[in-house]
């Protein structure tokens, strides 16, 4: 629907950046945070800073962290709507990063972004939703708009959403494959 509709990457990144925070800020809010969320995103962190001179299979493990924070969120509503807006983000992040050179994050852009996804981690175990939003909200902006940067594709096509990122969002709704 969205790629009938011509719809820009800029668009679906400006969704992103303003509901993705919500999912952190209710992770931070949810009482059993530590039991739940803060250990499933610590162990999808530990993966991609184990990746992070791997600019494929960083950028693929970087992903997975945002979508933990999708499907911990506790909330349905968000967890789905989240979930789709990231599956079809990060087909084409894949694909980009797939395509060379200019599709792939830096090695300072790694190191910035594992450096904010601790220090998330830090802010939701702590329980400081307003300062998790805050960060969340930085992050994925300055994330986009590096990846942005780097490619010359402007609009939606569906035919970048990989039958993994599919996979993963049917798990985030709670269906399965």
């Amino acid at each position: 629907m969205l790629e009938s509709a011509e719809t820009s990457l800029v668009d679906v990144a400006t969704a992103l950046q303003d509901i993705e925070p919500l999912c952190v800020r209710y992770c931070a809010l949810r009482p059993d945070r530590r039991e739940t969320v803060v250990p499933a995103l610590r162990k999808v962190h530990e993966a991609a800073v184990e990746l992070s001179d791997s600019d494929e299979r960083f950028t693929e493990a970087a992903r997975r962290f945002h979508e933990v924070l999708a499907a911990e969120c506790g909330n349905q509503t968000l967890k789905v709507l989240v979930g789709a807006l990231i599956a079809l983000w990060s087909g084409h992040e894949s694909e980009w990063a797939c395509h060379g050179e200019v599709g792939r994050p830096t090695a300072a852009q790694r190191r910035v972004g594992t450096a904010a996804h601790a220090r998330l981690i830090e802010l939701i175990d702590a329980g400081d939703a307003d300062a998790a939003m805050a960060l969340a909200r930085e992050h994925v902006a300055a994330s986009q708009n590096a990846a942005l940067s780097r490619t010359s594709q402007q609009t939606v096509r569906s035919a970048a959403v990989s039958p993994l990122a599919l996979d993963r969002a049917r798990e985030l709704r709670g269906g399965g494959r």
